[in-house]
Order: C-alpha cells, then sequence, then structure tokens
C-alpha cells in the first residue's frame, strides 16, 4: 500500500491483549467480541457469547434445518457460505497464500 499510495496502513492496537488492526471496525468488533462480558448463553451447550448476533449464528450449529448439501461427501451445512468454505477442500483451494513463497 505505501508503494502504490504512499499512505502508510493504519495500525490500532488493542488495549488488552495488544493484537493490531488495520481498521478501526476490525479492532471494534475485535472488542465486542473479545473484550465484553459473555452474557449471551446457548440452552444446548452452555456455549457464551458478548453478542447477541453470535449466539443466534452459533444457534444454527444446533438446527436440524441443513438444506445446503456437498455433492462430493454429502456433509450438510445451514449456511451457504459454510457450505463455499467446505467446498475448498474438495477443491484443494486454501484461501490464505503465503507472501514471501505462495505456500497455501
Amino acid at each position: 500500500m505505501v508503494q502504490v499510495h504512499g499512505v502508510e496502513p493504519l495500525s490500532i492496537k488493542c488495549d488488552y491483549c495488544k493484537r493490531t488492526f488495520n481498521t478501526r471496525s476490525r479492532w471494534y468488533n475485535h472488542n465486542k467480541r473479545s473484550h465484553t462480558e459473555l452474557k449471551h448463553k446457548c440452552d444446548h451447550c452452555d456455549q457464551k457469547f458478548s453478542l447477541q448476533s453470535d449466539l443466534e449464528k452459533h444457534l444454527e450449529k444446533h438446527s436440524s434445518i441443513r438444506e445446503y448439501k456437498c455433492d462430493v461427501c454429502h456433509k450438510a451445512y445451514s449456511r451457504k457460505y459454510t457450505l463455499r468454505n467446505h467446498m475448498n477442500i474438495h477443491d484443494n483451494i486454501r484461501q490464505f497464500k503465503c507472501e514471501f513463497c505462495s505456500s497455501s
């Protein structure tokens, strides 16, 4: 980014765990999820979440409704996004590559 735009990337450090973030929204979301009280509890497995929205996403794991099915191994998921990520296993696609050696 510096070479192309002449702008230093943003680096915001978490006061609690010293992790750094390149956007304010990522820093904010990290703080909400990682460093606030876990007040939303799953009734099925006792896992706790700081955000109601995270609990709602988690509850889908306990749902018997799994309409997105893998054509290769027949695993089923409640979210299309999760199935799409799962399909990368069969396609041998890795989402992240090393910036130095291109390994995934």
